[in-house]
């Protein structure tokens, strides 16, 4: 497996454990009802399964298997990892927080982790579409 491969690897592992922790914690309360703040998590849940574990899963699969014998694959693929999880985590806590709490200063911070994601993507695509312009 490929040093970027298994960074995104390992990320989408962790990202699978804190899903399932959300996730448990947002089943427990609508069933207990203990804390009215923790409901916030199923929003958190979504985004950890969906966009940190299967997301990263997939890029995994893609920088092992196409992107990284490319010569700008390793490279620019630190780039999306970087952006991806630094932006991941902001939307993470952002979006509850800006439910829960309100203000503006984690709406903002939610918006940044969303530009850093949409960035990471726009920077895959790109890379994408060099590997199969080589290849024709």
């Amino acid at each position: 497996m490929s040093p970027i491969a298994k960074k995104f690897f390992i990320a989408s592992l962790v990202y699978f454990i804190l899903g399932l922790l959300a996730q448990t914690v947002a089943v427990f309360d609508v069933w207990l009802g203990f804390n009215p703040l923790a409901y916030t998590t199923a929003t958190a849940a979504g985004q950890i399964l969906f966009v940190g574990w299967l997301t990263q899963l997939a890029l995994a699969l893609v920088y092992d298997r196409w992107l990284s014998p490319v010569g700008q694959g390793v490279t620019l693929g630190m780039v999306v990892f970087v952006l991806f999880n630094l932006g991941l985590p902001l939307v993470i806590v952002g979006q509850p927080g800006v439910i829960v709490l309100g203000g503006y200063w984690l709406g903002g911070l939610a918006a940044l982790g969303a530009l850093f994601k949409l960035f990471a993507g726009l920077i895959f695509l790109q890379e994408t579409r060099n590997f199969f312009r080589a290849r024709q």
